[in-house]
Parts: C-alpha cells; sequence; structure tokens
C-alpha cells in the first residue's frame, strides 16, 4: 500500500475544492494510504491568514518529519516555501500544472506575483520526479522551458459520478435548457461574449431556451442581463453541489463550456465541466480544443466566438435544436464519457 501526500491551495471556494476531494477518493479507491493538506479560502482576512499561517506549518512539519511514498501538489506560487524546504531536504514531489501561470500574471500586470510564481515554478521542477500537465499544449510549453523535466499530459475528469442515467426520465422540454457551470467572473468562460452574440438578437434563441448559469454569477454580468433585459431568459442558480446540481443537470439539455480562452494565453483546456456535461448526457458547445475530445463528435460543436454573429447564432441554434432530447446523442456522451474521463486513469498517471 503506497503511502500518498496530497497537498492543495485553493484561494476561494469554488468547484476546484470538489476536483481536489475527488483526487482523494481517487487515491483511496486505488488502495493508496492517503493524508491531506487542504486550504480553501473562507472567512474574513484576519481567519485567513490565520488558517494559511496553520496550513504552512502543518505541510512543513508533515513533509520533514513523515515519509510517504509519494507527494503530490497542486502546483502555485503560494507554496514557494514548501517547494524551498523539499529542495534542501532533498524530497521528491510530483506537481500538476494547470495554466501558463506567469503568463496570466503577465496579462493581468502583476508584476510581483509572476515573479514569485516564475521562481516557485523553477524550484518545484528541481525537486519533481515527474509533472503532470492537463494538455498537450501545456506538456509542449513547459519541455521547452524545462527539457530535462519528466513531463507528462493528465487532464482533468469528471467528478461528480452521479449525474448519469438522463435518458430514463429525461423530459420533453418545451424549452431547451442551456446550462453553464462555473463562474461569469472568469472571463475567459466567455459568458458575457455568449450574452452579446448569441442571445441578443437571437429571436430563436430568445424563444425557444433559457440559458442556466450554475455557479458564481458577477456583478456584471447581472448588469448584462438587466441592460439586455434578460431575466426571463437567463436562470441564476448559484453554486450548487450534491443533489441539487444533479436535480438541475437532469433537466438540461445542451451544455456551454469556454468560449474565450485566449485570454488566459492558451487555446488548449481539460476542464471538469466538458467531463461533467458528458457524463450526464449533454452534447457541448465549446470553443477551443479539448485533447480528450476526438474530431468529429456528433455531440460536440466547436465554434470561434470572434465569427460573426449571424453564423454563430445559426450554428448554435441548428444545434441545439438537433441535440435537445436526442437519446441516441444521450448515450454516446455518456459512453464517451465513461470511457475516457474517469479519475482512475488521472491517479493511475501519479502513482505508477
Amino acid at each position: 500500500m503506497k503511502k500518498i501526500l496530497f497537498i492543495y491551495f485553493i484561494e476561494r471556494n469554488l468547484g476546484i475544492v470538489d476536483k481536489a476531494k475527488k483526487i482523494e477518493k481517487g487515491f483511496s479507491d486505488e488502495n493508496c494510504k492517503v493524508k491531506v493538506i487542504g486550504y480553501v479560502g473562507r472567512g474574513r482576512k484576519i481567519k485567513r491568514i490565520i488558517q494559511i499561517i496553520g496550513f504552512y506549518l502543518v505541510s512543513i512539519f508533515t513533509i520533514t518529519k513523515i515519509k510517504y511514498d509519494i507527494i503530490f501538489i497542486r502546483n502555485s506560487y503560494y507554496f514557494i516555501f514548501i517547494y524551498i524546504i523539499c529542495l534542501l531536504m532533498k524530497k521528491e514531489i510530483q506537481v500538476e500544472i494547470n495554466s501558463k501561470e506567469s503568463e496570466e500574471f503577465s496579462l493581468k500586470k502583476m508584476k510581483i506575483r509572476k515573479i514569485l510564481a516564475k521562481i516557485a515554478l523553477n524550484i518545484a521542477v528541481k525537486c519533481s520526479s515527474k509533472v503532470h500537465t492537463v494538455t498537450h499544449e501545456l506538456v509542449d510549453y513547459y519541455k521547452k522551458l524545462f527539457p530535462e523535466a519528466f513531463i507528462i499530459y493528465n487532464p482533468n475528469f469528471v467528478v461528480d459520478e452521479y449525474m448519469v442515467e438522463r435518458k430514463s426520465n429525461i423530459h420533453q422540454n418545451i424549452k431547451a435548457n442551456i446550462v453553464f457551470l462555473g463562474s461569469t467572473a472568469q472571463a475567459w468562460h466567455g459568458m458575457d461574449l455568449f450574452i452579446k452574440k448569441v442571445v441578443v438578437g437571437n429571436s430563436w434563441f430568445l424563444e425557444n431556451c433559457k440559458l442556466h448559469i450554475v455557479g458564481f454569477c458577477s456583478a456584471g454580468f447581472k448588469s448584462l442581463i438587466k441592460e439586455y433585459d434578460l431575466r426571463d431568459i437567463v436562470v441564476l442558480h448559484g453554486y450548487q453541489n450534491g443533489v441539487s446540481k444533479k436535480l438541475i443537470m437532469n433537466e438540461m439539455n445542451v451544455g456551454v463550456a469556454g468560449l474565450n480562452l485566449k485570454l488566459k494565453g492558451l487555446s488548449e483546456a481539460t476542464p471538469i465541466k466538458v467531463a461533467e456535461f458528458l457524463h450526464a448526457g449533454l452534447p457541448i458547445i465549446i470553443g477551443y480544443d479539448d485533447n480528450r475530445l476526438k474530431n468529429g463528435l456528433p455531440f460536440i460543436l466547436k465554434i470561434g466566438i470572434t465569427n460573426g454573429k449571424t453564423v454563430l447564432q445559426n450554428k448554435i441554434n441548428e444545434f441545439i435544436k438537433t441535440s435537445q432530447n436526442n437519446y441516441d446523442l444521450i448515450e454516446q456522451a455518456q459512453k464517451y464519457a465513461k470511457k475516457n474521463m474517469m479519475v482512475n486513469n488521472y491517479i493511475k498517471n501519479i502513482i505508477t
């Protein structure tokens, strides 16, 4: 039985917390003894500072005093001191990288964070026996930066596995329910563009569809809904998980993934939401390359959000018409997710 130490740091209580819990369960399911040290930002500033100090102390004590077969860390510049300890004590780690962190900070003009991120990553890679990235694009990017490192592709996976068997209870909805999972505050999702270019002025969509937002809704997005008088079209559910999320997803017909990934300096991603849409039997509208998706899948519509408004609207309208309550597509999507997007594949890349 392998002993695993899994460390993660999440600034806000978002859906990524569920991913961390799924990884923990994945280790246990593979007969590993797993110790988890996690921080999730909650409460007021003083409380968070105290929690962060406690998180660092526990992490450093555990790394220095207890022997583990694998130390697995979700990379973040916050871990710079932990990486230094690992380097000084010659502790091997494995890290997961989800983005071009320093480039993101450049785009946001966060110079200090960019410097910290570069230093932290350099130390992390020196300590790492294996670096996990979630896209082929990131594999190529980091291999150029760290040619001596062992870098592999290890994509995201389905988190909420209970969202299945929609075929038996699907409703013949009068209106098509289009769903987005995530935070509208993250500009790269492009939901503001979806409203402006797909919904506004699209008479067929306005008459025949509802757009559901399951997750955090920013003040800017709410203002957009008000500006275009879409309160009867856009339904805000807030953050949901467990049974409440399942009940919402069982009523949906089509999922919307990220549409403006270039804002992160990326052209590829393997987000959890795509895996969960497919596992729930939902065809998907997507605006970037997802390495897990083969070309020509009938339940995927890939679009360019910068295309002309009329072209976009026509493509999306037709896809929704074709997909709504299409039992064959539901079954194909679910089978594809179960074969290609489960957590056991992710865990095996860590422990083998």
